[in-house]
């Protein structure tokens, strides 16, 4: 009977000191209260090394190691006797190395958006103690950011035009806001500005500009009306004009931009003569001063010719008649289409010469600065057909640019 008693009190410490060793191996020499019991293991850093000191104490290899619990809060590990105690109630299950340990789960992480309801995530790395890997989630989810999103605003419209066209003025544009991008009225304005302007054509206004080119080279970015002196100042000079500005190029239109004409059978015998609201020679010293100059005419024709000229034409600057219809060859009283190569008739020298009953067209510019501007147009065989003639406006190209 002793000697039974023996072996079993050897068998129980060679256990102890087992168990024991592997104890202080895993605590770094931490305080351990009541070791022979191990009712409660003090200053235990993690999940995993309680669930070590689990395995190692209730001698568990596999399944799931009920026997202690971790208290996060107190870092403690406890020997779990009752369910209902509080120490139980801050305890996550532990397990063994037939599955992984999660970690602590980490702080939650940004918003997924910045109104309107959005998620943002939470994680737990797993420590893969054994080959079936942790069970359970590594990610959690929750609601964040209820703040309802504002308006969206617009692309910002164009600027307006400046106050003046020299001498520092003011302009402005502004945006507008869509309050219909949520689709949910509810949703507050958009912010920030609706509207921004800013200082323009800050240069003096004296000497006056003798072209549109001169105005743009000051800092002129408006299509506007601008006054102009092409023959500069002085007693002896004319006055200046009134003329419109775009981007550096000189537009200037008259009082005939479309004309119908019908009843008149007569070669020539219609007559138009264009009131360009310029005095002549101001506009005659602009043509002169520009590098290029055109002037735009179309002749809409429905059984009427034009005949080289000697039906219906026009008028150069000098008040003689022209020896081309606007875009064809000067000298060759033909027309665009015959420049081109390309009239409705075989051999005619403009469209209105195939002398239909179909509508045609001859259509061209104006291209030579000494012809500039038309001084008249004349229209003849036009029995009682309605026609149209379209004459436009002359834009000078500055020889400035």
């Amino acid at each position: 009977m002793e000697i039974l008693i023996r072996r079993v009190l050897s068998l129980c410490l060679l256990i102890c000191y087992v168990r024991s060793q592997t104890l202080f191996k895993l605590q770094d020499q931490r305080t351990v209260k009541n070791l022979l019991n191990l009712n409660v293991v003090e200053n235990v850093r993690s999940l995993i090394e309680c669930s070590a000191i689990c395995r190692v104490t209730s001698n568990q290899m596999e399944g799931d190691c009920a026997a202690y619990r971790y208290d996060a809060v107190n870092k403690t590990c406890h020997l779990h006797t009752d369910a209902t105690d509080d120490t139980a109630a801050l305890s996550v299950p532990v397990y063994t190395n037939k599955y992984g340990v999660y970690g602590e789960w980490s702080g939650w992480g940004p918003c997924t958006v910045t109104c309107d309801g959005g998620t943002e995530e939470a994680s737990r790395i797993c420590d893969p103690l054994g080959s079936d890997g942790c069970t359970g989630h590594n990610k959690k989810y929750r609601h964040c950011t209820a703040v309802p999103c504002p308006g969206v605003w617009l692309s910002w419209n164009a600027w307006s035009h400046c106050s003046v066209t020299c001498g520092g003025g003011i302009r402005n544009r502004d945006r507008d806001c869509d309050m219909s991008y949520h689709e949910i009225p509810r949703y507050p304005d958009c912010q920030g500005i609706s509207s921004i302007e800013e200082h323009c054509h800050n240069f003096s206004c004296s000497p006056v500009a003798r072209t549109c080119a001169e105005w743009k080279s000051r800092g002129l970015k408006d299509y506007t009306i601008a006054e102009i002196d092409p023959d500069g100042p002085g007693e002896d000079t004319l006055p200046s004009q009134h003329i419109h500005c775009k981007d550096g190029v000189t537009y200037v239109y008259h009082d005939k931009p479309d004309v119908e004409v019908k009843g008149h059978e007569n070669p020539l015998s219609y007559r138009v003569e264009p009131d360009y609201q310029l005095v002549i020679e101001q506009l005659v010293a602009l043509i002169s001063m520009s590098g290029s100059c055109s002037q735009y005419v179309r002749w809409d024709c429905h059984g009427s010719t034009i005949d080289g000229g000697n039906t219906t034409g026009w008028l150069k600057r000098d008040k003689t008649k022209a020896d081309y219809f606007p875009g064809g060859e000067p000298g060759t009283n033909g027309c665009y289409c015959m420049r081109i190569r390309n009239c409705a008739s075989p051999g005619a020298k403009c469209n209105c010469d195939s002398n239909d009953n179909v509508w045609r067209s001859d259509v061209g510019e104006i291209i030579n600065k000494d012809d500039l501007p038309l001084y008249a147009f004349l229209a003849g065989d036009t029995e009682t057909y309605l026609l149209s003639c379209t004459l436009e406006h002359c834009s000078a190209a500055n020889a400035e640019q």
